[in-house]
């Protein structure tokens, strides 16, 4: 009994990094891509799909298919033109890096060139985030703009006594709602 309790102990001990070197890498979604293009940095969006170890999507425009192995990736974006984009990467620490073969398919010559590019995810906000956002900063103005009424209609001290008065209501209000929010 005891030996065999070591022994099925030892036989996951050593099955624990083969399952988590097996993993494919979760790569669906959007990413923001930083092309080196001869120096000048430029930027392009990446829409993945994934289906286990098969990926397609869309690079700029550009119809993708290609296949991820652990977090090696790799594909094959072409456009209606003739020009392509193949594409080897490594995703590490969130981020996907590599070179892809650039052929232009609006030059007449076609040579292909070899540019570095990493990637990072694309954040996505909720409605309700970007929506209580707008509605902070409308506020924010619409109360710079009564104060500047305010100001100019009743003088300076006037608005100074309005504005403290105006926030200790808010903050007698407020902390009855915060506390028992």
């Amino acid at each position: 009994m005891r030996g065999g309790i070591w022994g099925m102990a030892a036989a996951l001990a050593c099955a624990a990094p083969m399952t988590a070197q097996a993993q494919t890498a979760q790569l669906a979604g959007r990413w923001i891509v930083t092309v080196d293009y001869f120096g000048t940095p430029t930027i392009w969006t990446l829409d993945l799909a994934q289906d286990g170890n098969r990926i397609s999507g869309d690079l700029t425009g550009d119809v993708l298919t290609g296949t991820v192995k652990g977090n090696e990736i790799r594909f094959l974006a072409k456009d209606k033109v003739g020009g392509s984009e193949d594409v080897t990467a490594r995703l590490a620490n969130g981020r996907i890096a590599g070179e892809m073969i650039l052929i232009d398919g609006a030059e007449q010559a076609r040579m292909p060139h070899r540019l570095s590019f990493t990637a990072k995810r694309a954040r996505r906000f909720s409605s309700d985030r970007i929506s209580q956002t707008a509605i902070g900063a409308i506020s924010f103005l619409a109360l710079e703009a009564i104060g500047g009424a305010i100001t100019m209609s009743y003088g300076t001290t006037n608005a100074i006594v309005a504005i403290v008065v105006a926030s200790l209501m808010i903050l007698v209000v407020g902390l009855p709602i915060s506390r028992y929010a």
